[in-house]
């Protein structure tokens, strides 16, 4: 997604299997002794298992993108993971995310003054999407949405998901190309943008400008 409809850089992902950290405001519940649909996709996942196979071949098919939101949080949650390899799997053919899209989701978390890395903090996703395509958009009722308004709207919500995920596991950004847009602070080819410290950037610049 792009507030300026203008293409951004898209994002590189390493090769091979990434290994964070669990983020600190994860939290893994278990409610009973059946293993989580989460966790068991992970698994199928992990043994090599494409992602359409593993939202079909079950009691009840799932979706492409249940699967990615699985694998997303297992990446929050420390779990090793090919993120490259997650990406062309469930976004194939697709940019997953461009420098415009995480500098715009950065800017709006620091319009709202939260730290979406902070674990003691809940950040409103809803409230995020608002400043980005404005309250009246996202008050139309889900019935009522036109067939591109909730193309974009999911389109957004799936950006903050990666993200989000992205951030929260420090996982080492940077897009293919040096964006030329006014305010921008794009990773180039050869350097990488700290997931982490971005939120940080910003408040900065805001303090000392």
């Amino acid at each position: 997604p792009n507030v300026e409809k203008k293409e951004g850089s898209p994002i590189v992902f390493q090769d091979g299997v990434f290994q964070g950290k669990r983020w600190e405001g994860f939290i893994e519940k278990r409610k009973s002794k059946k293993t989580p649909a989460w966790i068991d996709g992970y698994n199928r996942f992990q043994a090599g298992e494409h992602v359409q196979q593993i939202a079909a071949v079950r009691a009840r098919p799932i979706k492409v993108a249940t699967v990615a939101s699985y694998l997303l949080q297992a990446l929050v949650s420390g779990r090793p993971l090919n993120v490259k390899r997650m990406a062309l799997e469930c976004c194939p053919g697709e940019v997953v995310m461009d420098d415009k899209t995480w500098e715009t989701l950065n800017e709006k978390a620091m319009q709202m003054d939260v730290n979406p890395c902070d674990g003691s903090v809940t950040l409103s996703k809803k409230e995020l999407l608002s400043l980005i395509v404005g309250e009246e958009k996202i008050n139309i009722p889900f019935n009522e949405r036109s067939e591109d308004l909730a193309k974009e709207l999911n389109t957004w919500y799936r950006a903050m998901d990666w993200w989000l995920a992205l951030k929260r596991a420090k996982y080492p950004v940077r897009f293919a190309l040096a964006s030329s847009a006014p305010g921008s602070h794009p990773s180039s080819s050869s350097s990488s943008s700290s997931s982490s410290s971005s939120y940080y950037y910003y408040k900065k610049k805001q303090r000392t400008a």
